[in-house]
């Protein structure tokens, strides 16, 4: 798959059981599991790789209780943006990450204290 306006062609590592969760049709989607699944990464490459092909999607990630970016997973979706080498066409800033080649972008929210920013 390419990005818009001459990005390069991706080929993202995905774990095998998450490509129907992942590119599926449902609205919802929930994963279940402990720890060390390969959840986190592949939804994030998974949500990376609709920005850099998708043109202006907003894409909210959230969580319960978020003080701080710091509690977000802002530091998941940097480091496989860097992983998959795409950081030439994303923009990481403090509390936004920024698609250069579609204009999509990620947010971060706590759901507890900002749910009225959030509807």
């Amino acid at each position: 798959m390419s990005g818009h306006n001459g990005g390069p062609i991706l080929e993202p590592e995905i774990c095998e059981k998450f490509i129907p969760f992942v590119f599926g049709n449902e609205s919802y989607k929930i994963a279940y599991g402990g720890r060390g699944g390969g959840k986190s990464w592949s939804i994030a490459r998974a949500l990376i790789l609709i920005a850099y092909t998708q043109k202006d999607h907003l894409i909210l990630c959230t969580r319960e209780y978020q003080a701080t970016i710091a509690d977000s997973v802002h530091a998941v979706l940097k480091s496989q943006i860097y992983a998959m080498g795409l950081e030439a066409w994303f923009e990481i800033q403090e509390t936004t990450i920024i698609c250069r080649l579609t204009g999509s972008r990620f947010i971060f929210k706590g759901l507890r204290r900002n749910i009225n920013e959030i509807k």
